[in-house]
């Protein structure tokens, strides 16, 4: 399978409770900035594309916005889980072109159940949001553009989809 065809699907608030940003010093819609500005990263490196799903507390209807990350608001009776459930769940046998990230078991199971990738939430701040990623770290500190054995074998990993 192409790596570069795969797609994160991230269950939003989930991500941001688990970077546990300074909840009192930000309002949501900052925290959510500084989330996206991150994951922005996170795509230039992966070159996955990225769909963040939150809740639509108060819509009536499903907003979506278009950029270089999906923005997914659901309606006010839908969770962000129930919508990636659904979603996955429409995608049938493309489904394995998803990665999905939340730490929800529900969500991760249903994942699972249709050939999804899943990752909690944890684990995509240590594998991709630390700083400890190779190629982001690469990026800021290589002096000769080389990757290190330990690189190369981190990027192996992440390729053949190994923990």
């Amino acid at each position: 399978m192409n790596r570069s065809l795969r797609e994160f699907l991230i269950d939003g608030y989930n991500l941001l409770h688990a970077l546990k940003l300074n909840q009192n010093d930000l309002t949501l819609e900052q925290q959510r900035e500084q989330l996206e500005t991150r994951l922005l990263e996170v795509q230039n490196v992966s070159r996955q594309r990225i769909t963040v799903v939150y809740d639509g507390q108060g819509r009536q209807s499903p907003r979506t916005e278009q950029g270089a990350i999906t923005r997914v608001f659901t309606p006010s009776r839908i969770t962000a889980d129930d919508w990636i459930m659904d979603y996955i769940g429409s995608r049938g046998g493309n489904a394995g072109l998803f990665t999905v990230v939340s730490s929800d078991r529900m969500i991760t199971s249903h994942a699972k159940a249709y050939g999804a990738a899943r990752m909690t939430s944890q684990r995509f701040i240590d594998r991709w949001l630390s700083g400890r990623t190779p190629a982001l770290n690469a990026s800021r500190t290589a002096t000769d553009g080389r990757l290190s054995d330990r690189e190369v074998s981190a990027w192996l990993q992440i390729f053949e989809g190994k923990p």
